[in-house]
């Protein structure tokens, strides 16, 4: 029987081995101040997340929407609403390892894994 595939080779590992666990396992090294995030969000981020993260038509805003009663109950706004009901994007995670290798993998939305980890 003839053999099919080869193994991988370590170069090729490592470009897969991309993954961000919980308590941050598999975090690259990397730092930035806050100004260069806040002109990174804005030429690569804002178009679909909103300036401060109120979002766009399209998508929903990523944190938000509370009132003091909502706090109190440990909802926000729209979760109780009568229209149509959707989730903020932080609470969907349960840790911001998540968040950091989701944004890593996928964004932005129109060139995934084009940001550099200091962008991140």
């Amino acid at each position: 029987m003839a053999a099919i595939g080869r193994a991988a080779t370590p170069a090729e590992v490592k470009a897969w081995d991309i993954d961000v666990r919980a308590h941050f396992k598999g975090l690259p090294p990397g730092a930035g101040p806050v100004a260069q995030g806040q002109d990174v969000w804005e030429a690569r981020c804002a178009s679909c997340h909103g300036v401060f993260g109120e979002s766009n038509e399209v998508f929903t805003q990523l944190i938000g929407g509370m009132t003091k009663d909502d706090i109190a109950a440990g909802r926000v706004a729209s979760l109780t609403a009568t229209g149509v009901p959707h989730r903020t994007t932080l609470m969907k995670l349960s840790k911001v390892s998540t968040l950091w290798d989701y944004i890593h993998r996928a964004m932005p939305w129109d060139a995934p894994k084009s940001l550099t980890v200091n962008e991140v």
